[in-house]
């Protein structure tokens, strides 16, 4: 297995999991930001659920010193903890009581979710219907994607700029050239690469299709279906 199916069997509860598997998973974080989760929180209670399973492990990022007082009555009603909108994703994740992310299955709703996957974890973005689904039995149900590695190489000499490497990914690509897809980052371009950088290019993995994308500096560390390599 590679580094993402690791993450999807222990999500799972399973010694293995392969591309193709029908799965439930529990994921270590569920993250909710405000517009996505109100359509949660509807889909929740049309549903008729009765309790949020394991509330302690859901956050939901609020500006708290606004905040949606609909929300803030779900909250306090079904034992979710709302937080500080972050800038800083290690830091929610530290001030959680955990020190890294490499390794976590998070789910939730928004862009910012994304984000996760340039520090190691597998972060995967759901619909708010599934989101209330989740809410309610603890769980979801995905497909195992079939996985690629991207490569992205440079020597220090001949760093790539961000604007470069969306540019090749996005030719590369097209518009969903990763529908449906997992994909692992790697390469030497990650050593010179700010935190920023990772997040944009993690992000725009996304936005062609991809289900989760994550980086990993150790390459695979396992099968993929495919490998493909930048300069």
């Amino acid at each position: 297995m590679n580094v993402l199916e690791r993450v999807f069997a222990r999500a799972a509860k399973r010694q293995s999991v392969q591309p193709g598997e029908f799965v439930k998973l529990e994921p270590d974080w569920v993250l909710g930001y405000k517009d996505s989760f109100l359509y949660a929180m509807e889909s929740f209670q049309k549903e008729g659920f009765e309790q949020v399973i394991k509330p302690e492990r859901i956050r939901l990022a609020l500006d708290l010193h606004s905040p949606d007082t609909f929300i803030l009555s779900f909250c306090r009603r079904y034992g979710i903890r709302p937080c500080a909108l972050q800038e800083d994703p290690l830091k929610f994740i530290r001030d959680q009581g955990q020190q890294k992310m490499s390794g976590l299955f998070i789910a939730g709703g928004g862009w910012e979710v994304c984000q996760y996957g340039a520090y190691g974890a597998a972060a995967i973005l759901i619909p708010p219907q599934k989101m209330g689904n989740l809410l309610g039995v603890g769980s979801l149900e995905m497909n195992i994607p079939e996985m690629f590695f991207i490569e992205l190489s440079a020597s220090s000499k001949q760093r790539q700029s961000l604007a470069a490497w969306a540019e090749q990914i996005t030719h590369q690509f097209g518009v969903d050239g990763l529908s449906g897809l997992g994909v692992i980052l790697g390469g030497s371009a990650f050593k010179s690469m700010n935190w920023e950088d990772m997040k944009a290019i993690i992000r725009l993995l996304y936005e062609v299709g991809a289900v989760v994308a994550v980086v990993s500096p150790q390459g695979p560390m396992g099968q993929v279906e495919k490998v493909i390599k930048m300069k």
